[in-house]
């Protein structure tokens, strides 16, 4: 898949490179135990690699490439809309094949016309809302996994009409700026630094 992305996307890094990039798109500073310790769970659980993606034995080095970084990416923002870790590692290894070409037509189309921003009024003040949405469809209630699907990227008129309709909020998780994502992903993994391989 590498060879078929933008440039700007054909990147590939170590697994303490990902890490570094993952943990610049949410904070900065000094990377957090913890942090690196959820990567490395979701590691071993089958995020971001399918089985035919990553060799067997002690030593394996694999290169993350943009659409694993990006499936890491939404696995941590689906932990901030409070889905178990359990449900997102369910949820994402299943629809794996849907997500990874909406990843790069995300950022395709961020600055397309799909993407242009709309004015909202909330609470009387002038807000703008722009660039694609993922809807997972994700049926979420009282922290069990009901359902998602189908899979969707919104521009910000659908998003804004989706995340205000009435009584979705009690069901469904929001949908995720996706093409955000996409643009800071691209921009800071050229600027990774080298990072010294260990066990990943």
């Amino acid at each position: 898949m590498t060879n078929k992305l933008p440039r700007k996307l054909n990147f590939e890094l170590s697994h303490g490179q990902a890490v570094w990039v993952l943990w610049h798109l949410f904070d900065g500073g000094p990377i957090s135990p913890a942090f690196e310790n959820y990567v490395k769970y979701l590691r071993r659980r089958g995020i971001p690699f399918g089985p035919d993606e990553i060799g067997k034995g002690r030593g394996v080095h694999v290169q993350y490439r943009y659409e694993h970084v990006m499936e890491l990416a939404l696995a941590l923002v689906l932990r901030t809309q409070g889905v178990l870790k359990e449900d997102a590692v369910k949820l994402l290894s299943g629809v794996r094949g849907e997500l990874r070409p909406l990843f790069v037509k995300a950022w395709k189309l961020r600055e397309s016309k799909i993407g242009e921003p709309i004015e909202v009024v909330i609470d009387g003040e002038k807000r703008q809302i722009h660039g694609l949405w993922l809807d997972l469809h994700l049926h979420y209630v009282n922290w069990n996994l009901m359902g998602l699907g189908p899979i969707k990227l919104l521009g910000p008129t659908q998003a804004a009409e989706t995340m205000l309709a009435k009584g979705r909020q009690l069901m469904f998780r929001d949908p995720i700026r996706i093409s955000d994502i996409a643009e800071k992903v691209a921009n800071l993994a050229p600027k990774v630094p080298e990072i010294k391989r260990g066990p990943s």
